[in-house]
């Protein structure tokens, strides 16, 4: 088992990622000790599924790397949606954010993927749309940027079935 990473303070504090925020790690409940590093890529723009640049350089600079560093390593990508809108359109932008952000993270490990082909793959998606909101008693109609967003979770050991969970 590979000990936990310390992320640098730079990238907690988010001057570098205006729009990331790295949970501390004494707000990830990971039960597996499998998790090196939980984001939450937020303000994507109201009903957009771009990534924003710094959501780029993100997956890029610090996401991908992780990644990279084990031929176990994985992401798991979940999208979310603030609650203006109906929740059928909220799930579906949710995912379509999610699959915007794997297209992302994988341009930075497509070599990796060339080379030594992942089985199973280095990523995989979900979406929960205004779900996530509403467990958070956010009320019908509102719009809030840091649930328009999507969750990485990147796991020491991607075949592994770890339960996460965020304190607040």
């Amino acid at each position: 088992m590979p000990p936990p990473i310390n992320m640098p303070p730079i990238v907690v504090n988010g001057r570098r990622f205006p729009n990331v925020f790295v949970f501390p790690r004494n707000r990830i409940v990971d039960p597996g000790n499998n998790v090196l590093l939980v984001a939450n890529l937020f303000n994507f723009n109201i009903n957009s599924d771009q990534p924003r640049d710094d959501h780029d350089v993100f997956l890029g600079t610090v996401a991908a790397p992780l990644i990279l560093a084990s031929p176990s390593a994985g992401a798991r990508i979940i999208g979310l949606a603030s609650r203006s809108g109906s929740a059928e359109h909220n799930l579906r932008l949710s995912l379509r954010r999610a699959r915007n952000v794997q297209i992302s993270l994988s341009l930075f490990l497509i070599f990796d993927g060339l080379v030594n082909p992942p089985n199973p793959p280095r990523t995989s998606i979900g979406a929960q749309g205004e779900h996530f909101a509403a467990n958070l008693n956010v009320r019908d109609g509102n719009e809030d940027a840091r649930l328009r967003s999507v969750l990485v979770t990147v796991l020491a050991d991607r075949t592994r079935n770890s339960p996460v969970r965020l304190l607040p």
